[in-house]
Parts: C-alpha cells; structure tokens; sequence
C-alpha cells in the first residue's frame, strides 16, 4: 500500500457535527501507510496517544488496484477505524492550519483482514 486515500465531511450529519462551512463536496485527505495498522487476531493490542481526545470513525474500506491500462476498481474490502486526535484537531482549525497532525500518527488508520470482492459477474 503506498497511500491511504480518505473522504471526510462526506455525509450532512458529520460536516454539521464538525462545524465550519458545509461543503458540496466532500473533503479528501491522506494518510501515509506508516499510520496503518491492521489488526488480524483478537489478542492484538492498539496504543493509542493518551494525552488528548481521541475519537473515532468507522469505515468501509476499499482496496484500488489495476493500472491506467487494464482500468481500475475496487478488490477487496475490510471495517477499518480512522482515529483524530480532536483536541488538535480543533487548535488547528483555530490557526488556519491543516491538521495532518490530528489525523496522522502511529495506530491512526486501523483495519481488519482483506477479503475479496467478488466480480460483478460471480454476484449475477
């Protein structure tokens, strides 16, 4: 993996949550893969940073592959958890500044096991 690719703001309820301006598109931001982690036993355990508010996001998450020839689509799919550090977040936000910060740090994109998507063609 060589990016996390992430839609924030993308549904009413959370930008009106968020506060600041509702947006007709979505806000798009990423994560390097060094804030992944993929949890793939029960007995693993995630540290997290302790010195302010952590809140998460539960998400559906879709793996891209293929190539500009061949066309791309989704592969395969797990849950995967987004944590911010809303604290940052909003001293960030007070500043002007972008909150990579908030939003990229060690344990802050967490995901289950891949599975396969299956082809259009196997579902019909």
């Amino acid at each position: 993996m060589d990016k996390i690719i992430c839609v924030g703001k993308n549904y009413m309820a959370h930008a009106i949550e968020m506060g600041g301006p509702v947006h007709d598109h979505p806000l798009i931001f990423l994560k390097p893969p060094s804030s992944a982690l993929q949890i793939t036993n029960d007995s693993q355990k995630v540290e997290i940073p302790g010195h302010t508010t952590v809140h998460h996001e539960l998400e559906l998450v879709l793996k891209i592959s293929g190539s500009q020839k061949s066309g791309w689509g989704f592969s395969e799919f797990t849950v995967g958890l987004d944590l911010t550090l809303r604290d940052e977040q909003a001293d960030l936000k007070k500043k002007g500044q972008p909150w990579e910060r908030a939003k990229v740090f060690k344990n802050s994109a967490i995901t289950g096991e891949w599975l396969l998507l299956p082809s259009l063609t196997e579902v019909m």
